[in-house]
């Protein structure tokens, strides 16, 4: 039934474009253009947020993602990858990984203590790295383009932060600029 319903979306998404699509087009651009690029835009593009509380005991859950849904971007906050093994990641070899790493002015002034926090990373298809563009990457968010689509991976903090809502508005100003 599932098929069925995402068949009958896709071809009145299909119809919608062809019909938008077509009002747009200049005259001189061929017909078999306007298709492929009506296929392109038919294309369906998965997305995936997954707070992994550290990679180390998510992974398998996240290939069983992989496995099942195949997402075209995947957004993981709480990674806990410092610098020295963000290459962890890599493990996703189907994806082109960007990556901020957990505590990073934590871990360079020595010994870290406490529960571990942060680690961002955005991991894309590697058939759409051409595709792809790192806009700004910190500690705390990381923007990247895929064509024409925006995306914003966002390390936000819990209630429990000492001063949170002063690194939230900080957050969202260094965003916004």
């Amino acid at each position: 039934m599932d098929q069925i319903f995402q068949s009958l979306s896709l071809t009145k998404l299909t119809r919608s474009l062809v019909g938008i699509h077509l009002h747009l087009l200049q005259p001189h651009i061929c017909l078999q253009t306007t298709l492929t690029l009506l296929l392109m835009m038919a294309e369906l593009l998965t997305f995936v947020s997954f707070n992994l509380h550290g990679l180390n005991q998510s992974v398998d859950a996240v290939h069983d993602i992989i496995e099942t849904y195949k997402p075209t971007c995947m957004f993981f906050q709480e990674t806990w990858l410092t610098l020295d093994n963000v290459h962890k990641l890599d493990v996703f070899s189907d994806y082109i990984v960007i990556a901020s790493p957990a505590l990073r002015n934590s871990v360079e002034t020595g010994p870290v203590y406490g529960r571990p926090s942060g680690g961002l990373s955005v991991l894309v298809l590697k058939g759409y790295a051409s595709k792809c563009q790192v806009i700004h990457c910190a500690d705390r968010f990381i923007i990247v383009s895929l064509a024409n689509i925006l995306m914003i991976n966002v390390y936000l903090p819990c209630s429990g932060t000492l001063h949170r809502d002063s690194v939230l508005e900080e957050v969202l100003l260094d965003i916004s600029y």
